[in-house]
């Protein structure tokens, strides 16, 4: 239930009375009425929210948790539990894909900068960034490459003596 606590909704016009002029959202935006909701809120002393929450959880998962108190009765949170137990395995999104299959998730479909995921039991689709901040392509693929990195240095640190070896 939302009503338990202090909180507020921010509704935009979409039009300028004004100007006339529509408003476009975008990041910058966006940012800037959060800074105003930031400083609404600190002139009246009240709490600020998260800047971005690690893990989004939609209103009906949240009432999912609350009612049963298990976080993985959600469909979207197994997926999250396969992609926490897999992503650090993997040097790329081909091995990641394989090690999320066997979880039962698989890689549906891949943009330049979207990932979207689905649970191949109930046959539902989400979007990475929907699940949260570590779930979404560009950090994957930050975390990728350093397991790649790691991997080359593990494989350099075993050439190394072999070559050593052979020269002497």
């Amino acid at each position: 239930n939302d009503t338990d606590h202090v909180h507020n909704h921010i509704v935009i016009n979409s039009v300028d009375l004004e100007t006339g002029k529509k408003f476009y959202n975008n990041k910058k935006a966006l940012h800037d009425i959060r800074q105003a909701n930031d400083e609404v809120c600190r002139s009246h002393n009240l709490s600020i929210p998260d800047k971005q929450a690690q893990i989004r959880y939609t209103q009906a998962e949240q009432n999912i948790m609350d009612k049963s108190k298990d976080v993985k009765a959600s469909w979207k949170n197994q997926i999250r539990i396969a992609i926490e137990d897999t992503k650090e395995q993997a040097a790329d999104f081909d091995e990641f894909n394989e090690l999320l299959k066997p979880k039962g998730v698989e890689i549906a479909r891949m943009t330049d900068k979207t990932i979207t995921y689905k649970h191949i039991k109930e046959d539902k689709k989400v979007r990475g960034s929907k699940l949260g901040e570590d779930y979404n392509k560009e950090e994957l693929d930050n975390g990728f490459r350093l397991e790649k990195q790691r991997r080359d240095r593990q494989s350099e640190r075993q050439i190394r003596p072999t070559i050593k070896a052979t020269k002497a």
